[in-house]
């Protein structure tokens, strides 16, 4: 950016505009005000020329920051449904395993089940909780990054918007 600014400068101070050219062939007939006068208008023309082109890149900048925030917004999205999907998951495994330690853990309690069979039945359900155990946490891990990425989907759609409304503006559509 930096170069093409320079180069533009540069092309317009050296090369003259047609009453500068004009002004070269013919003899020295204008006065130094004359001069400074046509000079001042090549370099408003410079600098209208230079307004135009930042502007121009300020705004495919800005284009760029939406395609962006809209790319990050799209992917948080995607692993929120995804997490949601897989806690969803996680809770119809766990679901007959629970049901059925709930089942035992009241059979346990039942006064005709035999000393002999409670003890098979402690085994059993300590087999089953190690079982359990695992997709309980991974599951309530999953829900603590549910919120986060929900805090986070919130926050890019406003980022999103913030920017959107800049670019309407930018645009001359708002």
């Amino acid at each position: 950016m930096r170069d093409l600014t320079l180069a533009l400068v540069l092309t317009a101070i050296l090369v003259p505009t047609p009453r500068l050219a004009a002004q070269a062939e013919e003899p020295a007939a204008g006065t130094l005000q004359e001069e400074m006068k046509a000079l001042n208008v090549t370099m408003k023309e410079i600098a209208a020329l230079l307004q135009k082109h930042v502007a121009g890149q300020e705004t495919e900048l800005l284009i760029k920051r939406v395609e962006l925030a809209n790319r990050t917004l799209i992917s948080r999205r995607d692993e929120l449904a995804e997490t949601r999907a897989e806690v969803a998951r996680l809770a119809e495994e766990a679901a007959p395993l629970r049901s059925t330690l709930d089942a035992w853990e009241e059979s346990l309690s039942q006064a005709d089940v035999g000393q002999k069979d409670k003890e098979i039945l402690r085994f059993e359900m300590e087999q089953l909780e190690k079982r359990l155990k695992p997709k309980e946490t991974r599951r309530e891990d999953l829900e603590r990054r549910i919120i986060e990425l929900e805090n986070d989907v919130m926050t890019l759609e406003e980022d999103m918007r913030i920017l959107e409304d800049a670019l309407d503006r930018r645009l001359g559509l708002r």
